[in-house]
């Protein structure tokens, strides 16, 4: 039989362990939670400019690594609200500056993810996965929204939080874990 010091010190290690297991699991969106494998994060940061607070970052993939050859998922978590045809241009928008991607095949892309998009408020959650280097999983607060295939789509759509032409440098090499 276990004593009353005994019991009370199991009790405060498993509440201990509780707090860790619901730390890490609020940590871990639901539908990164999801993914076959392990996920684990590379790097995050917080996008903002002056007093605008965009939205918050995080990157991760299997190994805990960056390589654009291997499956990432990117979660932002919007600290403003934005309309969908904000998001739909500024995606289009940057895609155009940090990818080599034409103009009618960007064209051709917006059509693909005006749909997709949404008005977001504070709080909501857009998740892209890259399983492969042509094809992202685009999920909102943790449901399935879009799936989109085309060649190269990894780094024209990831990059334009990842890309060494990001507007935001520190940014990106923080997301990357190449920065403190």
């Amino acid at each position: 039989m276990l004593s009353f010091a005994m019991r009370n010190r199991l009790a405060n290690l498993l509440a201990a362990c509780s707090a860790l297991i619901s730390v890490h699991a609020a940590a871990l969106p639901i539908e990164i939670a999801n993914l076959p494998g392990e996920q684990r994060l590379v790097g995050k940061s917080e996008f903002q400019f002056l007093f605008w607070h965009f939205f918050d970052a995080a990157l991760w993939t299997p190994d805990g690594q960056f390589d654009w050859r291997q499956p990432m998922t990117l979660s932002l978590v919007y600290r403003t609200d934005f309309s969908a045809e904000d998001l739909t241009d500024s995606t289009i928008e940057e895609m155009a500056r940090v990818s080599d991607w034409s103009e009618e095949r960007l064209a051709t892309f917006r059509t693909e993810v005006a749909p997709c998009m949404t008005d977001v408020d504070e709080g909501d959650r857009f998740t892209a996965h890259s399983p492969s280097t042509d094809e992202i999983v685009l999920y909102l607060n943790g449901q399935e929204r879009c799936r989109w295939q085309a060649p190269g789509l990894r780094q024209a759509y990831i990059g334009i939080w990842l890309s060494e032409r990001s507007r935001f440098p520190e940014k990106s090499a923080r997301l990357m874990g190449r920065a403190p």
